[in-house]
């Protein structure tokens, strides 16, 4: 009965945040102008988004499992990323009104270089290839502030279980430590902004981030 009552709860859960990213696109964004409250509309997911996370974190904090992630540790910014076109359309909109020239070159060419070699990979192994972020320098992302939903959910407990499945990442039988719950809640929600964008006709497509960077 326990175990039926909690699965229950999280399906909630996870509608509840669906409805909610649904509700931001709705009340923000309409046909006639999308483009133009896309940015605002992103910011205000993301602001529900990292508000519930740091919520999580502090309680993580209370019950003596904290998140082993901080600026610096940057194991998990050489996995294979995707996001959703709209993301990506504002992270590079981020990019140009806060990078210099010279670094948004740089980081077409990481992300050139990337592209193709990821792209002659199957399926599984572009899951299982390590390279850095294109948006990575000295261990920190260029583009914190606008990262895609992907990279704000992907919280770790133990980042010893980063680093083995960084050297080992053909070992399917270890996985990070993460934390389900905000996987969860930030899939959903980005689902649920994104159902109101297809109903839009709006690109829903995702994409691996270097694809959508080296079109800067």
């Amino acid at each position: 009965m326990e175990n039926k009552q909690g699965s229950e709860n999280l399906a909630g859960l996870e509608q509840a945040f669906f409805n909610d990213g649904y509700r931001i696109a709705l009340e923000n964004i309409h046909k006639e102008d999308i483009d133009a409250n896309l940015g605002p509309a992103l910011q205000e997911l993301y602001s529900v988004l990292d508000s519930f996370i740091n919520m999580f974190l502090k309680q993580a904090v209370d019950v003596g499992s904290p998140a082993h992630c901080a600026r610096g540790c940057s194991w998990c910014c050489h996995q294979a990323v995707f996001a959703q076109a709209y993301e990506i359309k504002y992270l590079k909109a981020w990019m140009f009104e806060n990078l210099s020239a010279e670094m948004l070159d740089q980081i077409r060419k990481k992300a050139k270089e990337k592209k193709a070699r990821t792209t002659k990979l199957s399926q599984e192994d572009r899951l299982l290839h390590k390279e850095a972020c294109p948006l990575l320098w000295e261990n920190a992302c260029l583009a914190y502030k606008a990262r895609p939903g992907a990279c704000r959910i992907y919280l770790s407990s133990d980042v010893d279980s980063c680093k083995y499945e960084f050297h080992h990442p053909e070992d399917k039988s270890v996985f990070p430590q993460l934390f389900d719950l905000t996987l969860r809640a930030g899939r959903r929600l980005n689902e649920g902004f994104g159902a109101r964008l297809s109903e839009l006709g709006y690109d829903v497509k995702e994409y691996a981030l270097e694809e959508g960077v080296y079109g800067l």
